[in-house]
């Protein structure tokens, strides 16, 4: 039988100080970084070195293949990319309908109708002006009081519809800066993934670096609906629709470009695009699609859930009122105190911005088939809905009337029915009964009623906005338990260190203890061994 070399067992020894310390290491790595947002679980993975397998006379044992200790193999990340890119395809989702929600929710009070200074107790008051009980259409009061709730409806449009563009302009803000922080991202992941090579590429594991790279990918996948795929030479690429946003160590990156907008007319919308080649980016969900969406661009302003359509809506109700209320008000007459001349005259608008139509081009203005002058009203909005100059200067403009007014005593018609001296107030209720016509359209657009179209805006936002929280509550609880499963893999446990950290410790204070035995052998062959009978 042969014998070992001497020191061989201390070198089994050492191999196990070493992966022990090793161990204790990645164990204080991964309690100093519990609290830490992204941060992934680390393990050392361990495995025996081959056994001693010399020539036969060098072999420590007769016909024995005896291991020579432990090395550390790997420093691996506890994670399930599976997992990963579950989360991130539910993440893209919800921060769409988070960002969807959050919008409609400044939507929503706007179109309130319970308060007092709403739109809808404007409209009421309007015609509860147009309704008060009086006989003559000489009645001062009367005639302040309806100019003054005909200027507070325009009001209450102008103001409701400059939130609006307020809002429409939040979003449009978003927008850029989201795209922004797409490219800066996109550079970040690039600049990680160079990084990231030059590390494995020399074999040392760049694990705190993987996890700053999966931050930013979850970030990412919230901004925008991303597919990314790790290729066989480990090489990270990252698309939307289908085209390279990332592609290892080359960005393309995202500009915004001035569009249409729809409600004003302006190339104020911000449109984000391919620096490349000006394509426009195509997207699904994330943040970035619901802002906009909300906005309402030139592609999306007939989208039920965008400012612009709300606003659009707003603008046909201005555009109905204005066209129906002038058509009755100008077949009334005004007050001859109005006229420096004393006249009652008949034609004038109470509300502004109708153009007269003259599609023949001869110089006469186009009347309907009853004969009545046709004008257009699409200039008009909710935005620059307001009363008439005529109107708004002097309240006897207003016309109360359906008879002309006579005052002037030699006029053959003066007091004919014992009322023309003094007018009616018969145009002023012809115009309030149009507040109870159910069946009113303006421009070939089916309005019903005022106030039911009125209604129909508020009923769509509060629909779109209860559609919202409920498909965000849903996207929220999925992400949210994907996020669970995922921290519940990659997610340090205090626990389970502190296991971890009595394991390792016993394992150096066992292989301390084996390099202690070694040494009291080698004391004993060195100082012990062959001296008996030495005199």
């Amino acid at each position: 039988m042969g014998i070992r070399p001497t020191f061989f067992g201390l070198e089994i020894a050492r191999t196990g100080l070493v992966v022990s310390q090793k161990g204790l290491d990645v164990t204080a790595h991964n309690i100093s970084n519990v609290n830490t947002p992204g941060y992934t679980r680390q393990r050392l993975i361990q495995a025996a070195y081959a056994p001693y397998d010399a020539i036969t006379q060098f072999r420590p044992v007769d016909e024995a293949l005896v291991g020579t200790g432990a090395h550390a193999l790997i420093l691996d990340q506890v994670r399930s990319e599976f997992l990963d890119q579950q989360y991130r395809n539910a993440l893209s989702p919800t921060e769409y309908w988070n960002a969807k929600t959050q919008g409609l929710q400044y939507i929503e009070p706007l179109f309130d109708d319970s308060g007092e200074g709403s739109l809808y107790a404007s409209l009421q008051g309007f015609l509860t002006a147009l309704n008060t009980e009086t006989t003559e259409a000489n009645d001062r009061e009367q005639r302040e009081l309806i100019q003054e709730r005909g200027k507070a409806l325009t009001d209450n449009f102008n103001l409701i519809y400059s939130r609006l563009l307020a809002l429409q302009e939040d979003q449009n803000l978003a927008v850029d800066t989201v795209t922004r922080r797409i490219n800066t991202i996109a550079n970040n992941i690039a600049e990680l993934n160079k990084t990231i090579q030059s590390y494995e590429v020399a074999g040392q594991p760049a694990n705190d670096l993987r996890d700053q790279r999966n931050s930013l990918l979850d970030e990412l996948s919230g901004l925008a609906d991303i597919t990314y795929d790790i290729g066989a030479d480990n090489q990270l690429s990252i698309q939307i629709g289908g085209k390279d946003l990332v592609k290892h160590l080359t960005v393309t990156e995202l500009k915004c470009v001035e569009t249409k907008n729809p409600l004003t007319g302006k190339m104020d919308i911000l449109t984000p695009v391919w620096t490349d080649n000006d394509a426009p980016l195509e997207l699904q969900f994330g943040e970035l699609k619901a802002h906009l969406d909300l906005q309402g661009g030139a592609n999306d302003a007939d989208d039920d859930s965008s400012i612009a359509y709300f606003a659009k809506q707003l603008d046909t109700l201005a555009r109905a009122i204005a066209q129906e209320v002038n058509r009755v008000h100008s077949g009334g007459y005004t007050h001859p105190a109005a006229d420096p001349n004393g006249e009652s005259k008949n034609g004038v608008h109470f509300f502004d911005g109708a153009v007269a139509v003259d599609d023949d081009g001869n110089g006469e203005q186009d009347t309907d088939v009853d004969g009545n002058l046709v004008w257009d009203y699409s200039a008009v909005n909710a935005g620059n809905f307001k009363l008439s100059d005529e109107v708004a200067g002097n309240v006897y403009m207003i016309a109360s009337s359906n008879e002309k007014i006579v005052m002037d005593e030699s006029d053959p018609n003066f007091n004919a029915n014992l009322m023309t001296h003094v007018g009616n107030q018969e145009n002023m209720r012809e115009i309030a009964k149009l507040f109870d016509l159910q069946n009113i359209t303006y421009n070939g657009i089916s309005i019903g009623s005022f106030e039911g179209f009125l209604n129909g805006i508020t009923l769509d936002v509060a629909t779109v906005l209860n559609h919202s929280k409920n498909t965000q509550s849903t996207y929220t609880t999925q992400s949210a338990d994907i996020s669970s499963q995922r921290e519940a893999i990659s997610g340090v446990s205090l626990d389970e260190e502190m296991t971890n950290l009595i394991k390792y410790q016993h394992a150096y204070n066992g292989a301390a203890r084996v390099i202690t035995a070694m040494d009291e052998a080698i004391n004993t062959i060195i100082n012990s061994m062959g001296i008996v009978g030495r005199g």
